[in-house]
């Protein structure tokens, strides 16, 4: 049975879950390791000894990052590490982060470098165009790593550029993590990066009852599969579930006909996930959330409305003003869905993420008002798919091809897969401040991570947080994220060079901010 728990002399093991299942099967092929970075402002320099004690501790929480994966009989599952060894690349001997393997069957199943001015030049970071041309430049290492930190603080890249607070006291780093999907989705990294930073705070306090008050007990088992934590009557497989079923598969075996096949790359292997963001600023964002509020929008509405009309501006060529789209387009959206929703006790962690499609008619759209009754339409649509549970038939899909017999067999070829699917993917976070709040009686209910060093006790200061997941092969050929941090709206956009090429995706991206800042626009 999936996601069955055996003990062995203290130890814990499982078979994986179905979903956990296709994340390890897409990891075989290069897809879907999740990577987090955190840009960091401390008291003190956060060093590899430093580095390693709170990751000690921290992996000691929590097994499955201890863990690695082994197969019984063609069935893969969670077993302990004989030896559990450090994640932490000291020698960045690993210069590809997000697209490298993971070791599944000695582990670990994730992989930490620090980055700082002394070993930025070490570390392989390259991996979007506006990042390597940062890398790249001639100029000195100081010059490189102060222009890399404020493109990870949003000062870059924007009508109004902010001072770059260089004279606040203390010392920067960037912390990137890159995780195996079938441990965490994206979700569940920023859970973990939140206990992570908990952790190193009270390193850097070197006061150990604070650490162990507030890092909380550690974690005796594994985190459960999906399949065990919904209602066992939403699990089995339903008759309406075979034309998605069909749906799916089918972009597998056969090609679909999508209107991205226009502008569609004709790239060669390997195929690669690239990066490129945008931010509003604070204003901004004030204006957008309010607006959110008063047209019953969620935050998701926006971001996946916004990416429709970029999408379908591209593919008309029409992105200046002067030459409004003319006609309607057919386009097919993948959205990432949070299956912690249909789960009665909350779960933080595991692989609790999956991918439903919807189609849209995306008409001519050339002003403000226009696109905030688009959004609202495709929020609507988002919350009926939500309430109608269709997400939960992704998951009874991979449910029936697991017990079918090998998963590997449908997606053998998945790594060479070049078939669009999609027009693009969406994945939305929400106010990530909520979130890495921290929870302590001896601070405010609402000090945040963000407050400068002179303004609160502890010794963090988090200055962004950067994510992405590898999907070089999964059919869309772009995926737009966003959250919200310290009330600035974070954009990012992952594409694939499986589909797209750079001139397009940068095209892609500024369109997609323009549409987002005309939104906050009344002159619009």
């Amino acid at each position: 049975m999936a996601g069955e728990t055996t003990r062995s002399n203290g130890d814990m093991s499982r078979q994986l879950g179905h979903n956990e299942l296709f994340a390890h099967v897409s990891h075989n092929n290069s897809n879907l390791n999740v990577m987090c970075g955190l840009t960091l402002l401390t008291r003190q320099a956060v060093d590899e000894g430093l580095m390693k004690c709170a990751l000690q501790e921290f992996q000691h929480m929590f097994p499955q990052l201890t863990s690695r994966i082994r197969e019984d009989q063609g069935h893969p599952y969670f077993a302990p590490m004989e030896c559990p060894t450090f994640p932490l690349d000291t020698e960045f001997k690993c210069q590809d982060m997000l697209h490298t393997k993971f070791n599944t069957s000695q582990g670990p199943l994730w992989r930490v470098q620090l980055v700082t001015e002394d070993t930025m030049e070490q570390a392989a970071l390259s991996f979007g165009p506006e990042i390597a041309a940062i890398i790249g430049d001639d100029s000195d290492v100081k010059t490189r790593w102060r222009y890399f930190l404020r493109y990870f603080q949003g000062k870059v890249n924007q009508s109004d550029i902010e001072k770059f607070d260089e004279d606040a006291d203390g010392f920067r780093s960037f912390i990137l993590m890159v995780f195996h999907p079938s441990i965490t989705d994206t979700l569940g990294c920023f859970h973990l990066l939140r206990q992570f930073l908990v952790i190193l705070d009270a390193i850097l306090e070197e006061n150990a009852n604070v650490m162990t008050g507030e890092s909380g007990s550690h974690i005796e088992e594994l985190h459960k599969p999906i399949e065990n934590l919904i209602a066992p009557n939403e699990y089995g497989f339903h008759l309406s579930d075979l034309m998605t079923m069909s749906k799916m598969m089918g972009s597998y075996m056969m090609p679909r006909k999508s209107p991205f096949d226009l502008v569609k790359c004709k790239s060669e292997a390997p195929f690669r996930t690239e990066v490129l963001r945008g931010w509003l600023n604070s204003e901004q964002t004030s204006e957008l959330l309010a607006l959110m509020d008063d047209d019953d929008v969620s935050l998701h509405g926006v971001i996946l409305a916004a990416g429709l009309l970029a999408t379908s501006r591209i593919l008309q060529g029409d992105c200046a003003k002067e030459q409004p789209p003319s006609k309607a387009v057919n386009m097919r959206a993948s959205q990432e869905a949070n299956l912690r929703l249909y789960c009665p006790t909350s779960p933080k962690y595991g692989c609790l993420g999956a991918y439903f499609d919807s189609d849209f008619v995306v008409q001519p759209i050339t002003d403000r008002i226009e696109f905030w009754r688009f959004a609202h339409e495709v929020t609507m649509k988002h919350n009926t798919a939500k309430g109608n549970k269709e997400p939960l038939k992704v998951l009874r899909i991979y449910s029936k091809l697991g017990a079918l017999g090998d998963m590997n067999g449908p997606f053998k070829d998945l790594e060479r897969q070049t078939a669009l699917s999609n027009e693009l993917g969406v994945a939305v976070y929400g106010d990530l401040s909520n979130l890495f709040r921290r929870e302590n009686s001896q601070y405010q209910s609402l000090d945040m991570w963000n407050r400068p060093l002179s303004m609160t006790q502890r010794n963090i200061r988090l200055e962004d947080v950067f994510h992405t997941v590898a999907r070089q092969n999964m059919g869309s050929p772009v995926t737009h994220t966003a959250h919200v941090l310290h009330g600035k709206l974070n954009y990012i956009m992952s594409y694939y060079t499986t589909y797209l090429g750079q001139r397009e995706a940068l095209m892609l991206r500024d369109e997609m901010v323009n549409i987002l800042r005309m939104a906050t626009d009344p002159q619009q």
